[in-house]
C-alpha cells in the first residue's frame, strides 16, 4: 500500500492533498505545478496565521497561571508546525484496532491478543529507523526497543497503567506515514478496565479524523452508538469499519452491515458508509504477498477511500480541526478568566468562608463514600451467600444421580481389570461433574451479573446524587461544576474457574488400596474401586463448587475495587484541584492592593483580546 501514490514531488502532493485537483491543469488554465505552488503557499500562510493565534493564546494562559491549558496549546503548536495529521483508530475493546493499524503500517509492531491489550495511547509516525519512546506523566521519557512496547501498552503487563505512562510514541520507516500522517491506537471502550475507556474519551479532541471499528459478531451495540455520538462531537470525518467478516458467511456480512447502517441512522441520523473487512486476513495476506487473499479480506475498498481522503482533503481537514480546538481552548480560558474575576471581586473573608464551606461538603462526601463502600461489601456478601447456597443445591441434587451413573458404568463393564475399572469410573465421575457445573455456571453467571448490576446501579445513583449536590454547591460558590456523573461499573469478566479432581484420580489413589485391588480377584478388586469412588462423589462436588465460588469472589472483589477507585480518582482529585485554585486566588488577592480594579480590568482586557483572536480570520 502507498497512501501518497508513486514518486510525486512535494508540490504535486500538496496540490492533490489540499484541493483534489489532479487533471494536469488548475483553475484559470494554470499549469498543475503553478497551481500546486499557490495551494502550498496558501496552506502555509493559513497554518502560520493559526500558529500565531495559538502563540498569543498561550501568552494569555501563562499570564493567568492556567498551566493545564498552556500544555494543550504547546501541543497544538508543535502539531501544526510539523503538519501532523492525527488519524485516530477508536472503538470498543477487542474489535481489532491494533491489527488494522499493523496492516496500515505494513508490519506487526503493535501487540495483539485475546485479552484487552492497549491501556494507553500509542502514536505511530514516520521515522528513518524503528524506535519507541515512552513518555511518562511526570514529564520524563525513555527510549525502548520495539520488542518491549507491550511492557507499557499491555493491560496485562501494565495493569491500570501502574507505570504512569502518558503515551507511547513509535517511529517507523513506513511509506504510508510520510508527509505527517500519525496513526493513533487507543484503548478500547467498554472493557472491564474503566480507565481505558476514560483514556480513549479523553484523547478524542486531539484527532483530525477517525477510523471507528465495529465487529461483525456481534454487530454494533448500544455502547458503540453512544461512543459514536461522542466521537462526532469532535471529529467530522469518520470512517466506519466492520471488522472480522471472516466469522460470517457472505450473506450474513451483508445483513449485519445493513443492520448497523439502520441502527446508526435511527439513533444518530447519520448516513453511514460501512467498510466490511477482515484486518487479520489482510495483514496475513500482505505479509505473504497473496493478492487474492488480500482482495477477499475486503480491505482494498477501505484502503482506496482512505487514500483518496488523505490525498485530497488532509490539509483542509487539518486546519479545520485545529481551528475547532482553538475555539474550545479559547472558551476554556475565557471561562477561567470569568471565574477569577468573580472571585477577585469578593472580599478575602468571603472567599475563605466559602472555601471552608466547600471543605465541609467534601468531608460529608468522604463519609458518604465510606458508608457506600461498606454497604456494597455487605451486599456482595449477600450475593456470595446466595452462590454458596446454590452450590449446596447442586451437590444435594446431583450426588445420588452421579453415584447412579458410576454404578451403571460399573455394571456394564464388569469384565474389566481393577486398574482399567478405576480409569473408567474416574472418567465417568469427572465427566458428570463437568457437565453439572458447566451448565450451572452458565445460569449462575447471569444471576450474579444481574445482582451486581442492580447493586452498582443503586449505589452509583446514590453517589451521583451526592455529586450533583456538590456540583450545585460548587456552582453557587465558585461558578463551576467539578465533576461529571459516574457511570455504573460492570462485573469483571475474567474467567479463572478450572476443574480439579483430587484423591480419586487414578494417579492419586492411595497406594494401599490400588495395590490391594490389583492383588485381589477381579470382582472383589472392582468392587473396592467402585466403593472408593462412590465415597468421594460428594467431596468432589463440593471441592469444584468451592473453586467456582472462588472465581466469583475474585470477580466481585475486583469489581468493587474498580468502583472505589473510580470514585476516588474522579471526584477527590477534582475537589483537591479546585481547592488549590481557590487558595491561589486568595493568595493573589491578599498580595494585591485593596482596590483590585486594575487587576480585574487586566483580565477583562485579556478577554477582549481572546474574543478578537476568535473573530479574526
Amino acid at each position: 500500500m502507498n497512501i501518497y501514490g508513486r514518486s510525486r514531488d512535494r508540490v504535486l502532493f500538496f496540490n492533490v492533498l489540499l484541493d483534489g485537483k489532479d487533471d494536469g491543469r488548475g483553475n484559470n488554465g494554470k499549469k498543475r505545478s503553478e497551481r500546486g505552488e499557490e495551494m502550498l503557499q496558501d496552506f502555509n500562510e493559513k497554518k502560520q496565521e493559526l500558529t500565531d493565534k495559538f502563540m498569543e493564546l498561550m501568552e494569555c494562559s501563562r499570564a493567568i497561571d492556567y498551566s493545564q491549558v498552556a500544555d494543550r496549546i504547546e501541543y497544538e503548536i508543535k502539531k501544526l508546525e510539523e503538519s501532523e495529521f492525527h488519524l485516530m483508530v477508536v472503538g470498543q475493546f477487542k474489535r481489532g484496532k491494533s491489527t488494522l493499524i499493523n496492516y496500515l503500517i505494513g508490519d506487526t509492531i503493535l501487540p495483539t491478543g485475546v485479552i484487552p491489550i492497549t491501556s494507553i495511547i500509542t502514536k505511530i509516525k514516520h521515522g528513518s529507523m524503528p524506535s519507541a519512546l515512552v513518555v511518562f506523566n511526570g514529564g520524563e521519557s525513555k527510549d525502548i526497543p520495539l520488542d518491549e512496547v507491550d511492557l507499557y501498552v499491555s493491560e496485562e503487563k501494565n495493569p491500570e497503567n501502574t507505570k504512569d505512562v502518558k503515551y507511547l510514541e513509535i517511529e517507523y520507516p513506513s511509506q504510508n506515514l510520510k508527509n505527517g500522517l500519525v496513526l493513533i491506537d487507543t484503548p478500547g471502550i467498554g472493557s472491564i478496565f474503566r480507565h481505558n475507556t476514560e483514556v480513549a474519551y479523553g484523547h478524542l479532541p486531539e484527532a483530525d479524523a477517525a477510523v471507528f471499528i465495529i465487529s461483525s459478531d456481534p454487530p454494533i451495540s448500544q455502547l458503540e452508538i453512544e461512543f459514536l455520538k461522542d466521537v462526532r462531537k469532535y471529529i467530522d470525518k469518520i470512517f466506519i469499519v466492520q471488522n472480522k467478516i471472516d466469522y460470517l458467511e457472505e450473506e450474513e456480512v451483508i445483513t449485519t452491515v445493513e443492520f448497523s447502517k439502520s441502527i446508526i441512522q435511527d439513533n444518530i441520523g447519520m448516513q453511514a458508509k460501512i467498510y466490511p473487512l477482515s484486518a487479520l486476513n489482510a495483514l496475513k495476506a500482505s505479509k505473504l504477498g497473496d493478492q487474492q487473499r488480500l482482495e477477499k479480506s475486503g480491505i482494498i475498498k477501505f484502503e482506496k477511500d482512505l487514500n483518496s481522503f488523505l490525498m485530497k482533503e488532509k490539509g483542509h481537514v487539518l486546519l479545520k480541526s485545529a481551528q475547532g480546538r482553538f475555539k474550545r481552548i479559547a472558551a476554556d480560558i475565557t471561562d477561567f478568566i470569568e471565574f477569577r474575576i468573580s472571585n477577585l471581586n469578593s472580599p478575602v473573608e468571603t472567599l475563605e468562608g466559602k472555601l471552608e464551606e466547600f471543605k465541609g461538603y467534601k468531608k460529608n462526601l468522604v463519609t458518604q463514600e465510606k458508608e457506600t463502600v461498606q454497604l456494597v461489601e455487605i451486599y456482595i456478601k449477600y450475593i456470595l451467600d446466595d452462590i454458596e447456597e446454590h452450590i449446596a443445591g447442586v451437590v444435594r441434587d446431583n450426588h445420588t444421580r452421579i453415584i447412579g451413573e458410576i454404578e451403571k458404568a460399573y455394571e456394564n463393564n464388569t469384565d474389566l481389570k481393577p486398574r482399567d475399572m478405576a480409569v473408567l469410573l474416574n472418567k465417568t465421575l469427572e465427566r458428570e461433574i463437568i457437565i453439572v457445573y458447566e451448565d450451572f455456571n452458565l445460569k449462575e453467571k447471569e444471576y450474579v451479573k444481574e445482582e451486581f448490576d442492580s447493586l452498582m446501579d443503586r449505589f452509583t445513583k446514590r453517589l451521583n446524587e451526592t455529586i450533583e449536590y456538590i456540583n450545585n454547591i460548587s456552582q453557587q460558590i465558585f461558578g463551576i461544576n467539578i465533576s461529571q456523573p459516574l457511570e455504573s461499573v460492570e462485573l469483571v469478566k475474567k474467567d479463572m474457574f478450572y476443574f480439579k479432581f483430587g484423591p480419586t484420580s487414578l494417579a492419586m489413589l492411595l497406594p494401599s488400596k490400588t495395590d490391594m485391588a490389583k492383588l485381589l480377584p477381579r470382582g472383589i478388586g472392582n468392587r473396592i474401586v467402585l466403593n472408593e469412588l462412590k465415597s468421594t462423589v460428594e467431596e468432589q462436588l463440593k471441592n469444584n463448587g468451592a473453586n467456582l465460588k472462588w472465581e466469583y469472589i475474585c470477580k466481585l472483589r475486583d469489581s468493587k475495587f474498580i468502583f472505589e477507585g473510580m470514585f476516588k480518582e474522579r471526584i477527590y482529585s477534582l475537589i483537591d484541584e479546585t481547592q488549590e485554585m481557590i487558595m491561589r486566588i486568595i493568595t493573589e488577592k491578599k498580595r494585591a492592593t485593596e482596590d483590585t480594579t486594575d487587576l480585574v480590568e487586566g483580565y477583562r482586557e485579556m478577554k477582549r483580546k481572546i474574543a478578537h483572536l476568535e473573530g479574526s480570520k
